[in-house]
């Protein structure tokens, strides 16, 4: 472009916008395990009372036999997809799915 178009300079009495000062963010507490696990056992523990008592109540034997199966099946199904994938090294990751496997294969065969 001829001529050049004028530079556009921009002059303020105000000074620039300070930044804010950053926050200190506090670390997240640490879990607390005990409790966890604490809860998740006695998540189980109630399951299986549970479990006895409609074995205790069942009309006969192949029916707790049937329901005893189902939800070993569904304990083990469970455990595989909350803990298979969240292994800290592949060794423990192949371990424990060597396990979960073998429980599918007793509690099919028995």
């Amino acid at each position: 472009m001829w001529p050049p178009p004028a530079s556009v300079v921009q002059t303020s009495a105000t000074p620039a916008a300070a930044a804010p000062a950053a926050v200190a963010k506090e670390p997240p507490p640490e879990p607390n395990y005990f409790v966890n696990y604490a809860k998740e056992s006695a998540l189980y523990t109630s399951g299986l009372v549970g479990l006895v008592g409609l074995g205790v109540a069942a009309p006969n034997n192949a029916f707790a036999q049937m329901l005893t199966t189902f939800s070993l099946a569904g304990i083990a199904g469970k455990f595989r997809v909350k803990h298979c994938g969240n292994s800290q090294t592949r060794y423990q990751q192949a371990l424990f799915c060597l396990v979960t496997f073998t429980i599918y294969i007793i509690i099919l065969f028995t």
